[in-house]
């Protein structure tokens, strides 16, 4: 299985701690998708170059964890329990780790399927790895 780029992991480790450690508002610039991949800093600009991640993707990242959020919820307008609702959050995640994983040709972590490709001699493609 191909490795991932410093960049993804990075990014990836800090959504994972925040989700689970209930630190994801998307109404936060600090404790947003973004805010949280930079460091809990509101100076995405100065940050951005250092983990990698240019100003446009990161306003794509934001922009999908807060609209995707908001387009799985089926909610017509915000509502504040939706700041601390895990499974909305995960959804906006799911669509975050997608794009991240596309901007660095890895594939999708979200997804388990490429984990049974087999070759044609019917040995796995992929490792399983913890």
């Amino acid at each position: 299985m191909k490795t991932m780029t410093p960049r993804l992991e990075n990014a990836v480790t800090k959504l994972y701690n925040a989700f689970h450690a209930n630190e994801l508002n998307g109404m936060s610039c600090t404790q947003c998708a973004v805010g949280n991949m930079c460091g809990n800093s509101k100076h995405w600009s100065s940050i951005a170059p250092t983990i990698g991640y240019a100003m446009y993707e990161l306003k794509i990242v934001e922009s999908l964890f807060m609209f995707g959020k908001k387009k799985l919820s089926e909610k017509s307008k915000w509502d504040v329990g939706e700041y601390q609702d895990k499974e909305i959050h995960f959804k906006g995640l799911c669509a975050v780790v997608k794009y991240l994983c596309e901007l660095d040709n890895y594939p999708n972590i979200m997804e388990i399927q490429f984990l049974f490709e087999f070759d044609e001699n019917k040995k796995a493609v992929n490792e399983l790895i913890f």
